[in-house]
């Protein structure tokens, strides 16, 4: 037999060797002796354990045991193990080694060289670690490190041999170093999984890194001795910072509300008695037979307490602002009023100080808005008392106005305008105009004030100035506009479905529609708008494009398939690929956001042909007595269905005592079928 391995497979690329019952080597083709780097000749006679490392010896005596409890005899039966050997010039390489039986004195051993194969792989694997962004080392059985991937060699400071200088691991008060540590030594021992947590990284100038260790095993011989193991390191430099960072924001949260708790006790502690003092002042004032003199010491009194309550105003604000607690709250109010109390609080200060005062809207301003009245009113109150403050003659003048979608407010004076080295800092706090007249000193938190509210409104403030050329604050906000000129008398009946995934919008269409008179139904997203639209059966969908788990094309689809129905996209999307492929969807027209109402009915308008008649009211009665209204309530009614303004309609009406309850419902009900000129005519008589 050992003459045919070497005279038909001289070429092989595997290694074969014939062994007698004794384990003697008794031929050898050329590659095997390759492999071991001896000759063939060399190789005859040897016993092959020989060859093999101790470890190697006894993982062949189990190939030869699983051979011969196989019982296959003469048959080829193919075991195969790997084993580690010894070269001629003593390399440790693994041999691939597979025992074929043979007979009953020989068996025919194939071998294969996997140590090249096994080094690709390693060395890939290895490659993979490398770029991985948490320290992993690989320790040999001695303990020392065979491998340090780039983050540990760049956290820890390994150098290219992987050592690392003036380096110790403090665990449970002792210093050691790396390979030391008692998990590393247990893995070896045990072949378990081991954690290790609590360890810091004594660097020098003893810095401290503290990590936590896990090991486990990475190449575990034939006989179970684990040869090498792996160390995954978890830096928690980080997760120190950020449980540090997260109680350093539970702890400010705290103080946060700790000052806002402190700032509405004082609050009312400081206003309580402040609103006695100025309402007793301001009755003594309404006394005819007061002296002028003692008349002039009240007034005096009092402006020095509306400047102490202004002053408690701006600090909780600023303090609000501080904490992040500006809420903005948007409501529908009507400009005019807006307009209206900005110059009633400013008119008569004006005149003292002989200044021209104006407020005016435009022609383009709209009627009614939705915004936060509230703040637009004080950054109007700060600006205009800083532009009455260092004006000392000439005009400050308020113009309120539309641009684009947005609501202008515009506040210019002829005062002595503002430095150019002052316009940095304008709108920081504690930053007062120090203009060169004493009496214009003030707490410099004003225009820090507008510029946060401004900013919570979304919108923007400028400032144009020139020393000694007067100054003119513009500011935008974007609003929704209300045009209930063009809204009056809208049919009832008609179900509009609204379905959009912000809740924000659909509040605000909400507002919109029933608001003239449709029935409003809505959806948060594709999914729901199908199920929404099947049941109500709507007569306009007004289809949001952009939304979680179906899209306003597909669901303009679908709804379309299955109904008789209007879909009209209310989107931002309205680019030439998305309009076209809106079309496509069978979508019917569009309203880009922002809109304004006008722009709602309009297309709604031009899309819907049904004519849905309205709800007739019941019967009122033969007669509506309104003897109980007096003149000033009646025409109160009247302008606030001039308006179009229902809501407000009946607000007033129930307001007013004495008044029949079947006149309130006869009313009520006129008013909600649209059916106003009956209501003005009654209110008129």
């Amino acid at each position: 037999m050992g003459a045919t391995l070497t005279t038909t497979l001289p070429d092989s690329t595997d290694g074969l060797v014939s062994l007698d019952g004794s384990g003697i080597i008794t031929a050898a083709n050329q590659r095997a002796a390759i492999i071991f780097g001896f000759s063939e000749s060399e190789l005859i006679g040897r016993s092959v354990e020989s060859l093999f490392t101790d470890s190697g010896v006894r993982t062949y005596k189990r190939l030869l045991e699983t051979h011969s409890l196989s019982g296959q005899g003469a048959s080829i039966a193919m075991h195969h193990r790997v084993i580690h050997a010894n070269s001629s010039d003593g390399r440790l390489i693994r041999v691939e080694a597979s025992l074929l039986a043979g007979g009953e004195d020989s068996v025919l051993l194939l071998l294969r060289n996997v140590t090249a194969r096994d080094q690709i792989r390693e060395n890939r694997l290895k490659e993979f670690l490398d770029v991985l962004p948490f320290p992993i080392l690989i320790f040999e059985r001695d303990r020392v490190p065979e491998f340090v991937n780039k983050d540990a060699m760049r956290r820890f400071g390994f150098n290219d041999k992987f050592e690392v200088a003036d380096a110790k691991i403090a665990a449970e008060g002792s210093a050691q170093v790396l390979e030391d540590i008692d998990a590393i030594h247990r893995t070896f021992e045990t072949g378990q999984v081991q954690v290790e947590s609590k360890l810091e990284w004594v660097m020098s100038g003893n810095r401290r890194i503290p990590f936590n260790l896990l090991v486990r095993p990475f190449e575990v011989d034939e006989n179970g001795t684990v040869r090498r193991v792996i160390v995954i390191v978890s830096d928690m430099s980080d997760i120190k910072q950020r449980q540090q960072e997260n109680q350093r924001r539970i702890e400010a949260e705290a103080a946060s509300r700790a000052k806002s708790k402190f700032l509405a006790n004082i609050s009312h502690e400081i206003r309580t008695p402040l609103n006695a003092m100025l309402g007793f002042q301001q009755l003594v004032l309404q006394k005819e037979e007061l002296g002028p003199m003692d008349r002039k010491n009240i007034e005096m009194s009092l402006q020095a307490g509306v400047g102490l309550l202004d002053l408690l105003n701006n600090i909780i604000d600023i303090a609000r602002i501080d904490s992040g607690a500006i809420e903005v709250q948007q409501s529908e109010f009507e400009v005019e009023r807006l307009r209206k109390t900005v110059e009633d609080m400013f008119a008569d200060r004006a005149k003292q100080a002989g200044l021209q005062f104006s407020v005016r809207t435009m022609d383009n301003c709209p009627e009614r808005v939705t915004s936060d009245e509230d703040k637009l009113r004080q950054i109007l109150g700060h600006i205009v008392a800083n532009a009455l403050k260092f004006t000392s003659e000439g005009e400050v003048r308020v113009i309120i106005a539309r641009e684009n979608e947005h609501l202008l407010l515009e506040v210019a004076d002829t005062g002595p305008g503002i430095d150019s080295a002052r316009l940095e800092k304008l709108f920081e706090p504690f930053q007062p105009l120090d203009h060169e007249n004493a009496e214009a000193e003030g707490s410099g938190l004003g225009l820090a004030i507008c510029k946060s509210f401004v900013d919570a409104m979304q919108g923007t403030i400028e400032l144009e100035t020139e020393e000694r050329q007067g100054a003119c604050f513009k500011i935008l906000i974007p609003v929704a506009e209300f045009e209930h000129e063009e809204t009056a008398g809208v049919d009832s009946g008609v179900r509009v479905l609204v379905v959009d995934d912000s809740d924000s919008n659909r509040q605000l269409l909400q507002q919109l529609l029933t608001r003239v008179g449709y029935d409003f139904y809505e959806a948060e997203d594709g999914v729901q708008g199908i199920e929404v639209a099947l049941e109500c059966k709507p007569h306009i969908v007004l289809m949001d494009l952009q939304m979680p788990r179906m899209d306003g094309y597909q669901a303009a689809r679908e709804i379309k398939a299955q109904l008789d129905t209007k879909v009209i996209a209310v989107s931002a999307n309205v680019f030439d690929g998305d309009i076209k492929r809106a079309e496509e969807a069978g979508i019917d027209g569009f309203v880009k956001k922002p809109f304004r109402l006008g722009m709602i009915l309009d297309v709604i308008e031009k899309n819907f042909e049904e004519d849905v008649p309205a709800e007739e009211p019941e019967e009122a009665g033969e007669e509506i007595v309104l003897d109980a209204l007096s003149t000033d309530q009646k025409t109160e009614l009247r302008d606030s269905l001039m308006r179009a303004d229902p809501i407000e309609f009946k607000r007033l009406l129930g307001s007013y005592g004495g008044v029949d309850r079947n006149a309130v419902g006869a009313l009520s009900s006129l008013v909600e079928n649209y059916r106003y000129q009956e209501v003005i005519d009654l209110l008129g008589r």
